[in-house]
């Protein structure tokens, strides 16, 4: 138990002496998980919604086609020149 409140003093004593980096490491961890929570609740959201959409309709199929994203190749130079270089 004593070892345990030793490594508790080193603990607060690093955050006291380095307080911008703990402010900003504790800043990235609230902006991850709020960022986590925040994509779980609009995915929640959007599937609900959909359920609640199928249900009051009459349909009783839905087809997903898959669709290939084409890139002009006035861009397309540009991001693999950039690619390749990089």
């Amino acid at each position: 138990m004593s070892q345990f409140l030793e490594y508790l003093k080193m603990a607060v004593a690093n955050i006291r002496a380095n307080k911008m980096r703990s402010l900003l490491t504790m800043l990235g961890i609230i902006i991850g998980i709020s960022s986590v929570i925040l994509i779980m609740s609009v995915g929640n959201g959007a599937k609900i919604s959909l359920r609640m959409k199928w249900q009051t309709s009459e349909l009783t199929r839905l087809l997903f086609i898959p669709m290939m994203i084409q890139i002009p190749m006035i861009l397309h130079r540009k991001i693999s020149m950039h690619y390749t270089m990089g």
